[in-house]
């Protein structure tokens, strides 16, 4: 399939469906760049391209996703820096567009802030550091081996919601993500952020205020209840 087939196809996308199909390396790049500023997500596996454009639901998850994120790092008084859904390559076989994604590491949060520091915006700059920690909002399964791409980024956590259920993935030493039953960077459980994620809040700094709270009197607790 050429590049231009593939354009041609991405005009008959209808929210959160997707298209899968094999692809090299140069025409990942290629479908990437020339996506950029369109409403499309692109993928590559090492083997298959994946485009994926979001609906309005998968939207608003991802902003509900975002400000669970940050309420519960600033209730439990843990830095964060926000590294959007900027793609992430592993050259020549990998890449993906988190939903959104996170630095907790004070060396990266460091490192990013450092790069924009005393800078002009330049498209072409690398990226910076890989995230710690990935969203990822699930609607419409995946024809791709998504896990395989985070593992091979190096991407610490990854969190996976479906609409019904949370999974939260840990990169182990053997280089793939597996369950965990509560996150390594924030220790917050599946169950407990299935609930944040279906919350039907009216805006957004109530909702903030809340999460942050709860993560003082629930979260923080734990954490420190955890053996050193």
């Amino acid at each position: 399939m050429s590049a231009a087939d593939v354009l041609t196809a991405t005009r008959h996308l209808v929210a959160e469906s997707r298209v899968s199909f094999r692809g090299t390396w140069e025409l990942y790049e290629a479908l990437e760049q020339t996506l950029a500023e369109q409403h499309v997500r692109v993928a590559f596996d090492g083997e298959r391209i994946e485009l994926m454009s979001p609906s309005q639901d998968h939207d608003d998850l991802k902003i509900q996703a975002a400000l669970v994120v940050r309420a519960i790092a600033g209730g439990l008084g843990v830095a964060i820096r926000g590294c959007g859904s900027t793609t992430r390559k592993q050259t020549p076989d990998r890449g993906i567009e988190p939903d959104d994604s996170f630095y907790l590491a004070r060396e990266k949060i460091e490192a990013a802030a450092a790069r924009r520091r005393g800078r002009k915006p330049d498209p072409s700059a690398p990226p910076g550091p890989v995230p710690d920690l990935a969203v990822e909002i699930d609607l419409s399964p995946s024809a791709l081996d998504r896990a395989s791409i985070y593992a091979a980024l190096g991407v610490a956590e990854v969190w996976r919601y479906d609409g019904r259920r949370v999974q939260i993935e840990r990169l182990m030493p053997g280089g793939r993500h597996e369950p965990i039953p509560e996150s390594g960077w924030l220790v917050v459980r599946p169950e407990e952020l299935e609930s944040l994620l279906t919350d039907d809040y009216h805006e957004d700094n109530e909702f903030t205020d809340r999460v942050r709270a709860w993560a003082r009197d629930v979260l923080l607790p734990r954490r420190n209840a955890r053996p050193l």
